[in-house]
């Protein structure tokens, strides 16, 4: 297990991030711990979108093969959370596209939808060493709060089946993360914390467990404070 507060390949549109997210230390952890790359983001084009509970049970995979269709791997997932005016939050894996290795493919993006079926991309994690493919946990990110009281919440995926992930928020709040299958592999769970049931501020203590509360493999545990 690797725990650390950097993650991999970080890609985020040019809005404003404030308190938790914004600080110079964390930037500083982040550039000495991994890749950063920043950029504008066009929006990517309408997309199905699928929320779904998984069941315990560990894998080892294969890389992934899958393929992109309007520049996204699979269904969108609906976080059911507020984004910007008129938005709610929403995750989707898309090509790791600054990758040249095939044990890195995919990249985990959170974004904006409007009614129109329009998603604004504000950020994407990756690996940057390893596989993404490996049993466990992968780079996730922390909390970010933006302009307006507008709180981006923690995301990340986990290759296996957890009946239940968790984590301690701000080293006082125990928060189970809400879980979806990957359309493309139910093998790969996406997960993500609500901010209104107490998942804001640092993170730490994150796991998964199956259906018997046992813990399944942690690979590897590293957050983004970016």
């Amino acid at each position: 297990m690797t725990d650390g507060k950097t993650t991999g390949a970080v890609e985020r549109s040019r809005r404003t991030a404030v308190g938790v997210a914004a600080g110079a230390g964390a930037l500083a952890a982040l550039l000495a711990g991994g890749l950063l790359l920043i950029r504008e983001h066009d929006p990517l084009p309408p997309a199905t979108w699928v929320q779904a509970s998984v069941p315990a049970v560990p894998v080892s995979k294969p890389p992934f093969t899958v393929k992109p269709v309007a520049g996204r791997l699979g269904e969108v997932v609906d976080t059911g959370l507020p984004g910007g005016p008129g938005t709610n939050w929403v995750l989707s894996f898309v090509p790791a596209t600054w990758s040249e290795t095939p044990d890195i493919t995919i990249a985990l993006s959170i974004g904006e939808r409007a009614a129109d079926g329009r998603i604004v991309e504000a950020l994407t994690i990756s690996d940057d060493r390893l596989t993404d493919h490996a049993t466990g946990f992968h780079p996730m990110q922390a909390p970010m709060e933006l302009e307006h009281g507008l709180i981006q919440p923690a995301f990340g995926y986990y290759v296996g089946r957890p009946a239940k992930i968790t984590a301690v928020f701000d080293g006082v709040t125990t928060v189970a993360a809400h879980l979806a299958a990957w359309s493309e592999d139910p093998d790969v769970t996406i997960f993500w914390f609500v901010p209104r049931e107490g998942a804001v501020e640092e993170v730490s203590d994150l796991g998964a467990f199956d259906a018997a509360g046992a813990r399944m493999p942690d690979g590897t545990i590293r957050v983004s404070y970016f």
